[in-house]
């Protein structure tokens, strides 16, 4: 079961690296009008202002400690004895850093964990929405 799981999660992980790229490097466009090459998340965290730093934190805060599944998968982590995830969004970004790049050559022995990646993506969704000048929505079925 823990092989077959392996195959499922990895590419998961591969994929919501990837969606985390992809929001920094939109935030980073918003905010500057430059594009940015790289698959380094802290780098391109770095790179976002700082106004909307705090934002996506604060969303980010909130949306881990609202989520008893992670609250509760932390502490299992901690009861481990393993270190508990990082709280500080730059700490995140910093520790998965690689993940795009590792998870993708798994099968070469190399793997970062992708932390709380729902809760990230949602904080930096909700940061795209805060400075885009674009209307961000869904379309509904309705529109179709």
């Amino acid at each position: 079961a823990n092989e077959a799981s392996a195959y499922v999660i990895i590419p998961l992980s591969v994929q919501g690296a990837f969606t985390l790229e992809l929001y920094l490097k939109a935030l980073i466009y918003i905010e500057s009008g430059r594009s940015v090459k790289g698959h380094k998340l802290g780098g391109l965290y770095q790179k976002v202002s700082i106004d909307t730093k705090r934002y996506c934190q604060d969303i980010y805060r909130r949306a881990v400690d609202e989520n008893e599944d992670v609250k509760a998968m932390d502490k299992a982590m901690v009861d481990h004895g393993d270190p508990a995830h990082p709280q500080e969004l730059s700490e995140v970004f910093t520790e998965i850093g690689d993940a795009f790049i590792l998870n993708r050559y798994f099968y070469e022995g190399h793997f970062s964990s992708v932390y709380h990646v729902r809760q990230v993506r949602y904080a930096l969704y909700k940061g795209i929405k805060k400075v885009s000048p674009w209307k961000l929505r869904r379309k509904s079925k309705v529109e179709e």
